[in-house]
């Protein structure tokens, strides 16, 4: 196991400073601060808790930090406590905010940290990079080929992850098989009507059910959209589980204007236990509504379970895009 550990306990050096900063807001109080060190390579995730002079609400204090970081282009306030994995190799801070029963406000703050330096060196630092996003935080993509093993291809231009490749849209929800909010369910779809396509399936005898729903029931060579969710494989879960796969392509068809047999299955993660069908089948729709020929990132999201970093690029060369995603290839 690799360590983790309370940091400089009895009084670290940023404390009196934060006191500092707080006294001349007006608001002089004494502050514990305990850093944790993890086995994180990059990233940094940081919780306050505040006690109020006066009652906020959780949508009031929502929108003071919508608006105090509406022109920052690097800062995003999203809706759920931000995860790491969520500014993996971007510039981006993440910032959630809400206040508890008991009136306190809670405030997560996540970031990736520079490898340079120690604890927040290269806070939120911009990144030079391939194909950037202009003011939105930017995935260093330039990574894809960083192997030592790897050279690049002469004349592949790398793009935004995000990107898909001309004629595909794709998009994301949350339905709760993954905790904390992450994305759980996805949806890629091809515009154009005539397509050649191929499926790389498992020979297993004992193969879970959106697989033999992909032998059985799809035409494998005119695939035109897939579904897919992370947190649960729906394997080993019978006939029940066979219906769900089948119920999922069923919606993803329907909310596509598809014809079921063109639209693939895929499901990772646990094993033996129900797909809370339901849920998904609302997530299907929310992934529909959501689709953007620059949804690689969230449909990448969608398929993945304990990768530790994204997987995802879009490279062009000779007029030809080629978009990669886990299990999925554009």
């Amino acid at each position: 196991m690799r360590n983790a550990f309370a940091y400089k306990t009895e009084g670290h050096r940023h404390r009196p400073e934060i006191e500092q900063e707080l006294a001349a807001l007006g608001s002089p109080v004494e502050v514990t601060f305990v850093p944790h060190l993890l086995p994180l390579d990059q990233g940094e995730l940081t919780s306050c808790y505040v006690r109020t002079s006066e009652s906020l609400s959780k949508a009031g204090v929502q929108a003071l930090y919508r608006e105090r970081y509406r022109e920052e282009p690097f800062i995003r306030v999203v809706d759920r406590p931000p995860a790491l994995r969520d500014v993996r190799d971007t510039n981006e801070c993440h910032i959630h905010v809400t206040v508890e029963e008991r009136g306190r406000v809670l405030a997560f703050f996540c970031d990736r940290q520079s490898l340079e330096g120690g604890i927040g060196a290269g806070h939120s630092k911009p990144q030079p990079n391939v194909g950037s996003r202009g003011e939105r935080g930017v995935e260093m993509s330039a990574r894809f080929f960083h192997s030592r093993w790897v050279t690049a291809p002469v004349g592949a231009e790398e793009l935004d992850p995000a990107k898909l490749a001309p004629g595909f849209r794709a998009g994301g929800a949350h339905c709760g098989l993954k905790q904390g909010g992450r994305t759980d369910v996805g949806l890629l779809v091809c515009d154009a009507p005539n397509v050649s396509s191929a499926l790389l399936l498992t020979r297993n005898a004992s193969a879970a059910a959106p697989v033999r729903v992909c032998r059985d029931r799809c035409e494998r060579g005119a695939i035109r959209a897939a579904v897919v969710n992370s947190g649960n494989a729906n394997a080993e879960t019978g006939a029940q589980g066979y219906a769900d796969a089948l119920s999922m392509r069923a919606e993803a068809a329907a909310r596509l204007d598809l014809v079921p047999e063109t639209v693939a299955v895929a499901e990772t993660g646990t094993i033996g236990v129900q797909l809370p069908i339901d849920a998904i089948l609302g997530a299907i729709g929310e992934a529909a509504a959501g689709l953007s020929g620059m949804g690689g990132a969230t449909f990448s999201d969608s398929i993945t379970t304990t990768d530790r970093w994204p997987k995802r690029c879009t490279l062009r060369s000779n007029g030809v895009t080629l978009s990669r995603r886990p299990r999925v290839l554009e």
